[in-house]
């Protein structure tokens, strides 16, 4: 079973040791510190990683707090000419 110090674990996640070492004192990220330094398997870092991951009928994780519509009030005026919009439920056809 491999471990990681605090650089290379932060390295391992893409992530400043200093926002790593605050994960590990909320609680997101799995560490132990038997003397003065952090300690990280690498199967701990793994399980991380895999967290973040959505699932299938979910969105993306970016850490992003605002979210974009998926669908376009349809009170828009349309141009002439024929248009489609889709949205996840249902499919809205509008002839101009």
């Amino acid at each position: 079973m491999k471990t990681y110090a605090l650089e290379e674990a932060a390295a391992f996640l893409y992530l400043s040791p200093a926002t790593l070492r605050q994960k590990v004192k909320s609680g997101e990220v799995k560490a132990v510190k038997p003397g003065r330094r952090w300690v990280f398997l690498e199967a701990d870092l793994v399980s991380y990683l895999h967290s973040l991951y959505a699932s299938s009928r979910e969105a993306p994780l970016s850490g992003c707090d605002k979210e974009k519509p998926l669908c376009h009030s349809t009170n828009a005026a349309i141009p002439g000419g024929y248009a489609l919009l889709t949205c996840p439920q249902r499919v809205v056809r509008f002839e101009c």
